[in-house]
């Protein structure tokens, strides 16, 4: 079993674009804030950067929390917590929000969506480096950053992923004499997501190294927690 680092919550906050697989079918953030006045009482789709979260109130505070509140009331509960549970502090969380946009009685923040439908997407960056270290972070910069720090002149692959609740992600790494090979796979059962990491690692194999084999380095979502 390869050893496995894992990275300190950075209690720096990442700032990225919103996540690029729903841009066309919800609004961006500074669309709807830009629009808001007219938006009031029609339902919308936005997508918004996640701030802090009122577990109590079941209300997401939405980027500096100056502007915008999500009501959570109408959420399956397993959801809210998930979002409770990844978004902390030093974490990128972004939500696909759908609801009515009402004004807030209590002034601040002046906006507020009334929520019946809710998605998550929580950034996980990796880097593994060539004898198999992995690092887990709150990015993919993140991780490689201690990486290149802990194993200083070994190559390296990274990447990153959006996932929407806690699970178990699962690098596949095989190591030849000259190449070695990274997949990942995200889900929440443990045992589907190494079948795929190792099968999706090994495909990538071909020739006089096919007789490398890939292996699973496995890391529970959060990573925090272990």
């Amino acid at each position: 079993m390869k050893k496995i680092f894992i990275t300190i919550l950075s209690l720096i906050l990442f700032s990225f674009s919103n996540v690029k697989a729903n841009q066309e079918e919800f609004m961006s953030y500074e669309d709807f804030l830009f629009d808001a006045k007219d938006l009031l009482y029609q339902t919308v789709k936005v997508q918004v950067p996640f701030f802090w979260f009122d577990i109590p109130a079941r209300t997401a505070h939405i980027n500096n929390g100056e502007s915008l509140a999500i009501l959570m009331e109408n959420i399956e509960r397993d959801q809210v917590l998930n979002i409770a549970k990844l978004c902390d502090a030093g974490t990128t969380c972004w939500l696909d929000v759908q609801g009515e946009v009402l004004e807030n009685p209590d002034m601040f923040p002046p906006f507020l969506i009334d929520a019946n439908s809710v998605k998550l997407h929580f950034l996980v960056g990796y880097a593994v480096s060539e004898t198999g270290s992995l690092w887990v972070g709150a990015s993919e910069e993140d991780a490689i950053s201690y990486l290149t720090e802990s194993n200083e002149g070994e190559a390296y692959l990274s990447n990153y992923l959006w996932i929407s609740e806690p699970g178990t992600l699962v690098i596949g790494f095989g190591s030849g004499l000259t190449e070695f090979y990274v997949a990942h796979s995200f889900n929440k059962y443990a045992e589907v997501t190494i079948t795929e990491a190792v099968k999706d690692c090994d495909d990538q194999i071909t020739g006089i190294l096919n007789s490398v084999k890939c292996e699973p380095i496995t890391m529970d979502i959060p990573w925090w927690e272990d």
